[in-house]
C-alpha cells in the first residue's frame, strides 16, 4: 500500500514552489521578508564616508584635512583642571510666533594651560573626544589679546 515516490529533481521542486506561491494568497506585511532592504555594515560605512567627504578640505600642500566646527562663547566655569565650561548661544526664529529666541548649551572645552577666566570670550573648535563630556578645545581668546595690547 505504501509506495515510495521517486525523489524530485531541483527543477521540479522549483516548479512546485512557484505553483504554490502563485496560488497562495498574498502574504501579510508582518511576514514579508525584508532582508534585502536591511542595510549591512558596509552600507553604513559607505554613508559615513560620503558624509565625511563633505567635511574634508585640502591644505596648501594637497593633504586632506577634516573641517572642524568652530563656536564662540563665554567661559562660565573653570574649576576643573585643564577644562573650561563654555556657554555657546544661538538665535533662532520661533516657528509659529516668529519671535527671535536665544538658546544656549554648555560645552566642556580643553584648556591646556588653564588660561581661561570666567566671563572671557573664547572660540572653541571640535576635536576627537577626550572624555565622555569633553569634545572641544579652546583655540582663541580674543578678549585676552585685547588686554595685552
Amino acid at each position: 500500500m505504501s509506495e515510495k515516490q521517486p525523489e524530485k529533481t531541483v527543477a521540479q521542486q522549483a516548479d512546485d514552489k512557484s505553483v504554490t506561491a502563485a496560488s497562495a494568497p498574498p502574504a501579510k506585511a508582518d511576514s514579508v521578508d525584508t532582508s534585502a532592504s536591511k542595510t549591512t555594515g558596509a552600507d553604513k560605512d559607505d554613508k559615513k564616508d560620503s558624509n565625511d567627504a563633505m567635511n574634508i578640505s585640502l591644505t596648501a600642500d594637497g593633504a586632506q584635512q577634516k573641517v572642524r566646527r568652530r563656536l564662540r562663547g563665554f567661559v562660565v566655569g573653570n574649576s576643573a583642571d585643564k577644562t573650561a565650561r563654555v556657554r555657546v548661544e544661538r538665535q533662532l526664529r520661533h516657528p509659529l510666533y516668529e519671535k527671535i529666541i536665544r538658546r544656549h548649551r554648555d560645552v566642556q572645552a580643553h584648556d591646556a594651560d588653564n588660561a581661561c577666566r570666567i566671563g572671557e570670550l573664547v572660540v572653541v573648535e571640535e576635536m576627537p573626544r577626550v572624555s565622555k563630556t569633553k569634545g572641544w578645545r579652546v583655540v582663541e581668546r580674543p578678549s585676552a589679546d585685547k588686554e595685552i595690547a
